[in-house]
Formats: C-alpha cells, structure tokens, sequence
C-alpha cells in the first residue's frame, strides 16, 4: 500500500529550501499531526492527501513560523494573533492556501493537542460593548511552547527570528471595502480581486519587490532588552495591538475600491509598524539607513491639478494668530493642522467634529474653526475637502512610491518603504533624493520636496557589524553555529544566521 505521508516537493512551491531546520521540524510536525489521535475522537483522522497535505504543511509552517517568529534572543514567549471565524477563510480571506477546516480545524487545534502551542487570550467580538456603544473586538493569540522551542539548538534559539522564512502574505494585491453590518456599523470587508492585466502585472511586479527584500536582513540596532521592551509596549497597546515580527519582511498591496481607483499602498513590511522614533535605529546588513519622505505630497499634487503656486508650508500658516491662545506659535500646533488636512480630504462629507487623534484641547478653537481656515487658506483647492479624495491621492503616491521601490529592486539594493517615506543605506541618500522627484514628475507632472532623516546608533561604540567598506561583511562560515560565541547580541546573531541561510546551497 502505498500512503503520501509528505507532500511532493514540486508541489512546495511557496517553501524556501534553504530554511533546512526549520523545514524539517514543520515536516516532523506534519507527521504527528497525521497520526494524532484526537481527544475529542479517540482516533486519527483520516489522512490528507494531494492539495489538502500541501495546505496542512502550508499552515503548520505559518503557525510555527508566528509562533516563534516574535522572538528575540532569550525573549522566546511573545503571543501570535489567529483568526478562529470561518469568515477569515476561503472568499472571505485574503491567503488561498489557508481554509477553515485545515488550518484551524487541524493544524490550529492539532498542535494545540499536542502541546506545540498554547492558546494564550480567547478572542471575542461585541456588537455594542466598545465605546458610545460602538463594536468592540480582540483576536484570539497563541504563543509557543517550550516543546515547540526546544526542536530548535539553543543558537538557533538565539538567533529566532533569522532562521525562519519570510512570512507568505496570501493574495498580493488586496481589496477591502467599507460594508454595513445589521447593527448599521461599518467593517472594512475583504472582497475578491479583480481579474485584469493590470491586477497581473502588479502581482509580479510585487514578487520582484518580494524577491529582492528577500535577499537583505532588516534590524534593530538595538539591545535585546529594549527590542523586548519594545515588543511589550506595542502588544500592549489597547488601540493597535500588534507583533514586532522580524520575519515579516514581504510586502503587498491593500485597494480600497474593486475598480483599483483609490489606495494602493503597501503594507506587510514589520518596520512600517514600529513607532517612528525607532526609525533611526533601523539597519540593513548592519549598516545604518536613512529615511527620506515627501514633504507635504498631497498638497503638491492637488496643487499641480489646479494649476496654481503652493503655498511655502501647508500647515504652520493656516492658523491666524487671532486663533491661537497667547504664546502658542503657529509652527506649534502644524501637526494637529496637517492631521485635520488630511482627515478633510479623506472625509466623504463635511465632518462634524474632530477625528480620533485630533486633540483641540488648549488651543481655544472649536473644530468648525479649524476647518474653515484650513478651507479659507487653501482656498484654490478648496472643492477637494470633503470629498473623499484622499484613498485616490493614495492611489498615486502608490504608484509613485512602486515606481521608487523598482529602481532600487531591479539594481539589487535594499529600500524598505513607509508610504510616502523610504528607508535606504545611509549611503543611498542622494540617489534616492532623485529617484523620488523622477518618480514624483513622472507621475504628477511637477516638482517634489523631499527630506532626510539620518539613522542614529543606540550606543556610542559603533558595533562591530558596522564596521568595515563592504555591504554585506565578510562571509567566514555558513555554519552559524561555529560562531555561537561571537555573536554576542542579537542583531549580530539574527545577521548571521540570515548570511549562513543565504549561502545554504538549493538541492
């Protein structure tokens, strides 16, 4: 009798041959959960086969890869989030490798039973329990257990999350539109992609973007005492509650319309989420990087529609004096204006009050008054507040910002993006500086203003991984652990460890 316990390797066509360790514990893992007698059931299931096996392999390598993916040196408990509803899966989900009954119904619950995996917080979903009697929600997490950890060497331990795979985003070119729910709230809703040439070409244009981050390995030149300091406060979070995953390093894109005409940015990169004073700690290969944005991007482009002069700041000057409480300059409160800016134009109608996150206390105005003179000193674009074209503006720095992305990509060199913003090698600035106003003319058809923010170190001492001319360092041994004593910190060890992985030859 001959039983497919593995599934065929041409069929494993999402599986990074090089991640050897780690394939062949979500290959033993597989294998236990086939013969896996169930609590609930006193007996195995019956075997999977063909598609179904590849999807079981596909789900235990994402839940093991989450699982332990959230580590940082000895910090190996950190919680994944999971999505228990039906509804997250098949038509309704955004990744169709992933079903119900499989990935929750089977690998989910299955490595639960065999003590892989410990469910850590029950989600819940209440349809009036949140504020002003609005929804409230909180996805269930799950964290890995020592068992599950222990299949790994204490370097690899230490060197977690390095020597996982990149995560697999599912469908790259997302669309999530606003739907009502009976209560009359609304959701933001997963609904197919549209089939066209363009919707193909920007997938493999992602793959080529995917491709190319790939190849590079993105830190923190931090301590792993303050990166765990830094995981707890963002899972702690009671707005955005979120993972510091160093293994989402693959990027796709999230439209807001099935006609493609409105959004388009990118999302999935781990650095997009961490607060923007880490920023600076951001390396690549171990060499610091610097950030450059588009200086007040959607204000040059409704201004370049209409045809008339922008104004030397956007923000600092809409505020009159007369407005503002004595000795608050207007310079002081350009944040505030600049959130309100852009919460007009994404505004489908004339809003009533401040959106969340717009604090007016202690600048002695009502909401309506800062409307109406950021209306009043924008005066030629004016018929574009309240009007929702903000997610079409989206759509075009997207664009611009793929056009970016590709320059960098198609040479070989890293550039990790931020919306309107892009991080480089520190000694990229001047030619991403161009890049950013050819993509920006080509597309709007007039001039970009464009800053740097220069990378900082979190110690004085610039750390051995710096040092030297080369990008990447010298290449001693692609064994990581014959360096077990030398890597003494974490982002030297994760360095490593992806350096050894990528010199692992493909059989």
């Amino acid at each position: 009798m001959n039983i497919q316990t593995k599934p065929e390797a041409s069929t494993l066509t999402w599986r990074d041959p090089r991640y050897l360790k780690f394939n062949s514990v979500v290959d033993q893992l597989v294998d236990e959960l086939q013969a896996h007698v169930w609590g609930h059931a006193d007996k195995p299931k019956r075997r999977v086969t063909g598609e179904k096996l590849n999807k079981l392999t596909y789900s235990v390598s994402s839940l093991i890869a989450e699982g332990v993916g959230v580590a940082s040196g000895k910090r190996r408990k950190s919680e994944a989030p999971i999505h228990l509803g039906k509804a997250r899966y098949g038509k309704g989900g955004t990744d169709p490798m992933r079903s119900y009954d499989i990935h929750v119904g089977r690998a989910y619950r299955g490595l639960i039973e065999l003590g892989y995996l410990k469910q850590t917080r029950d989600g819940y979903y209440d349809r009036s329990g949140g504020k002003n009697g609005k929804a409230s929600s909180r996805i269930t997490r799950y964290s890995a257990t020592d068992k599950l950890v222990g299949l790994f060497t204490e370097d690899e331990q230490l060197a977690f999350p390095a020597v996982i795979p990149a995560k697999h985003v599912g469908e790259l070119v997302r669309v999530q539109v606003k739907m009502k729910n009976p209560d009359g709230t609304k959701v933001k809703t997963t609904v197919p992609t549209p089939v066209t040439g363009d919707v193909e070409l920007m997938r493999w244009r992602l793959e080529r973007i995917n491709r190319g981050l790939s190849h590079h390995w993105y830190d923190l030149d931090m301590p792993d005492a303050d990166i765990a300091a830094l995981q707890d406060r963002l899972s702690d979070d009671v707005v955005n509650s979120r993972q510091l995953a160093l293994h989402h390093r693959s990027l796709y894109r999230v439209f807001n319309d099935e006609d493609l005409t409105t959004g388009g940015r990118f999302y999935g990169g781990w650095w997009q989420g961490i607060p923007k004073e880490y920023r600076p700690y951001l390396c690549v290969n171990g060499k610091r990087m610097v950030e450059v944005d588009y200086s007040t991007m959607h204000p040059t482009i409704l201004y370049a529609w209409v045809g008339e002069e922008m104004p030397e700041d956007s923000y600092s000057g809409v505020l009159p004096s007369g407005l503002l409480p004595d000795g608050v300059d207007p310079s002081e409160v350009r944040g505030s204006v600049k959130a309100a800016f852009n919460a007009m134009l994404n505004a489908e109608r004339v809003l009533k009050g401040p959106p969340a996150g717009i604090n007016l206390r202690g600048l002695e105005l009502t909401w309506n008054q800062l409307s109406n003179a950021i209306i009043e000193f924008h005066k030629p674009i004016s018929e574009h507040f309240y009007s929702g074209v903000g997610l079409k503006l989206q759509r075009i720095d997207s664009d611009i910002a793929e056009a970016v992305i590709l320059d960098f990509i198609d040479s070989g060199d890293v550039i990790l993006p931020i919306h309107d913003s892009f991080l480089v090698h520190h000694g990229w600035e001047g030619r991403l500086r161009e890049k950013m106003a050819e993509a920006f003319g080509s597309l709007v058809g007039s001039l970009a203003q464009v800053k740097g923010t220069p990378g900082k170190q979190w110690e004085e001492k610039e750390p051995k991984w710096h040092q030297g001319n080369d990008e990447f360092g010298p290449i001693i041994s692609t064994d990581i652990r014959d360096h077990s004593e030398w890597m003494n910190s974490g982002p030297e060890r994760r360095l490593e460890a992806h350096r050894a992985i990528r010199q692992t030859k493909q059989s």
